[in-house]
């Protein structure tokens, strides 16, 4: 048992690989320019559908859903999958979406979150 290993470490995982990962990883994202949800989502102008808002009142529920005579950009998850629901005052978006079945999807904040959805 006197033979003598030399330890092995691999490039990948020395201090110096370890920083060409992170650059490779953060040189191919986009930080920067995040992607407008539809050309309307910033401008001044009304919301060019009709109803005036994107969304419609389910049957037999409090929840909105995406229209269906409104374009739907290409997202994922679908915006047919889309759900709001209007919490109680005091009480979290976590929480009002878990007691109704729901999980928040931060993928759809970027649809949520505009003028026209809080009209009408």
């Amino acid at each position: 048992m006197r033979t003598k290993v030399e330890p092995y470490l691999p490039y990948e995982y020395t201090c110096e690989g370890m920083l060409e990962r992170v650059h490779a990883y953060i040189q191919n994202q986009e930080f920067c320019a995040p992607e407008a949800p539809f050309s309307s989502a910033n401008a001044s102008s009304s919301w060019p559908g009709s109803p005036p808002s994107p969304f419609v009142l389910l049957s037999n529920s409090s929840a909105l859903a995406w229209a269906s005579n409104i374009s739907t950009p290409p997202s994922w998850p679908p915006l047919s999958a889309l759900r709001l629901l209007a919490s109680l005052e005091g009480q979290s978006c976590i929480d009002a979406c878990q007691s109704a079945g729901l999980i928040c999807e931060p993928a759809f904040y970027r649809f949520i979150n505009i003028k026209e959805a809080f009209s009408g």
